[in-house]
């Protein structure tokens, strides 16, 4: 085993453990039903995945095997992908509750009527189609990587499981 692949291992290993706890605060946010829907679906996929790491990293070493070194770069650009998004959602939420308004909007907040307000800034960020489509796109690579681990003959490590889940 090389030096890059014990640091990418230990990367994805780490990696996972803080999208799980991420994962976790974005679920209890007051977030629109289709996007909490897809991060729950997010909960019982990011598992799966972390449990065939470890099969993957041992077929890796042992046969060389590009494809399975494809699918773990993959994996590793969806956590970059997943933190991003799970970042985006938590910042958000410290806007709304600190009510501190968004640099584009605070010329025009002064115009909004205050029974608008109700609407937690989280909804709004939600309501972007822009946001939605980069949450419907990782959920279906995540299932996408599920269904290729089938192909690449991974076996799903029993017992091993990030400490945020």
């Amino acid at each position: 085993m090389d030096f890059l692949s014990i640091a990418g291992c230990a990367f994805l290993t780490v990696a996972f453990e803080e999208l799980f706890k991420k994962l976790k605060f974005s679920i209890s946010l007051n977030l629109q039903k289709q996007v909490l829907n897809k991060l729950q679906n997010w909960e019982s996929l990011l598992p799966k995945i972390f449990a065939l790491l470890e099969d993957a990293e041992e077929k890796q070493m042992s046969n060389s095997s590009e494809l399975i070194r494809i699918w773990l770069a993959e994996i590793r650009d969806l956590a970059y992908d997943i933190e991003d998004i799970l970042d985006e959602f938590q910042v958000d939420s410290q806007r709304s509750s600190l009510n501190i308004s968004k640099p584009h909007q605070a010329s025009s907040s002064k115009f909004i009527p205050s029974c608008f307000n109700c609407f937690k800034q989280s909804d709004l960020l939600i309501s972007n189609p822009h946001t939605i489509s980069k949450v419907d796109g990782i959920t279906l690579k995540l299932q996408s990587l599920v269904d290729e681990s089938k192909l690449l003959g991974l076996v799903r490590q029993v017992g091993d499981k990030p400490s945020g889940m």
